[in-house]
C-alpha cells in the first residue's frame, strides 16, 4: 500500500465530509510523494512525475478541503469558543526498507537539540510511529511476530515533555490505548537503573463518548489509532478521546 494521488482523493473526500471544527492530518511512511526529499531521490525509479509532490500537497488545500496537512513542528489551535491547545506533529519514523519520512537509528529526532524538538508543556503530540515504552503491559508497538519496534528516543521525549495525549499509528497490530500515570514530579529519563519505573501503566479511563484525559501533567494517554489491521483491512474502529480544556478568558 502506497500513498498516491488516486488514493488521496477518496481519503480527502471522506475527511472533508466529516462534521468537525478541526481536521488535522500528517503523512506517514507510505505517503511517498508527500516526502519531498524521498520523492526527489526516487521519483524516476517510480516512473512518476517529479511534480507529483507539489500536486499531492495541493490536493490538501485547506480553503477547498477544510483539512490541515501538518508538517513537522509545533502548532497552536484556537477553537471558535475561545479554547485553545498546543500540538506537536511529526511524520517521521525509524528507517525501514527505504520508506518515506525516515530517520537513522542513531538520530534523536525529538530531543532538545533536534531541529524540531518536542517542547515542554505541549498538550498533544501526534507522530506517525509509536514510542518504545519499556513496560511489560505495553504492546502498542508490537508487531505480529512479537517484536517491539517503537522508538526509544521518542519515549525519552514523551517522558521529558509529558503531553496530555500522544496519538500515533504505524504498527497496525498495536491498535488500542494505555494511560501513563506519572508518580514523580521530576522528569524521569534514566530510570532503567531503578527497581521500577516512575510511572504506572493502565488501561484508558472510558467515558460516554471516549477515553478521558484529565487536564494535568500527572497523566499521558498513549493511543495507537491504526484503522487497518496487519492485513491492511480497515477493521479497527476510529477512537474518540475527550480532552479536558480550559475556556479562554475574554
Amino acid at each position: 500500500m502506497r500513498g498516491g494521488l488516486t488514493e488521496y482523493k477518496p481519503t480527502i473526500e471522506r475527511l472533508s465530509a466529516c462534521n468537525a471544527e478541526l481536521k488535522l492530518v500528517i503523512p506517514g511512511n507510505h505517503d511517498l510523494n508527500l516526502d519531498q526529499h524521498w520523492w526527489t531521490r526516487h521519483c524516476q525509479e517510480e516512473d512518476a512525475d517529479p511534480d507529483d509532490h507539489n500536486k499531492a500537497r495541493a490536493m490538501f488545500d485547506f480553503k477547498t478541503t477544510g483539512i490541515r496537512l501538518l508538517d513537522e513542528g509545533n502548532y497552536t489551535f484556537t477553537l471558535r469558543d475561545g479554547r485553545s491547545f498546543t500540538l506537536y506533529a511529526s511524520s517521521y519514523t525509524p528507517y525501514f526498507c527505504d520508506w518515506a519520512f525516515a530517520y537513522g537509528s542513531q538520530e534523536d529526532r525529538f530531543g532538545p537539540d533536534a531541529v524540531n524538538p518536542i517542547p515542554k508543556g505541549v498538550d498533544v503530540v501526534v507522530t506517525h510511529g509509536p514510542p518504545r515504552v519499556p513496560h511489560d503491559d505495553y504492546s502498542l508497538d508490537q508487531i505480529q511476530e512479537g517484536k517491539l519496534i517503537g522508538c526509544s528516543t521518542l519515549w525519552t521525549a514523551i517522558q521529558r515533555t509529558r503531553p496530555r495525549l500522544h496519538c500515533f499509528g504505524h504498527v497496525h497490530e498495536g491498535y488500542g490505548a494505555k494511560a501513563v500515570r506519572w508518580r514523580s514530579k521530576e522528569t524521569a529519563v534514566s530510570w532503567a537503573t531503578e527497581a521500577k519505573p516512575p510511572f504506572d501503566l493502565s488501561n484508558a479511563t472510558k467515558g460516554e463518548s471516549g477515553a478521558l484525559v484529565a487536564g494535568s501533567e500527572v497523566e499521558t494517554l498513549l493511543v495507537n489509532v491504526a484503522i487497518m489491521d496487519n492485513q491492511y483491512d480497515a477493521r479497527n474502529q476510529p477512537l474518540i478521546v475527550d480532552l479536558e480544556s480550559s475556556r479562554a478568558s475574554h
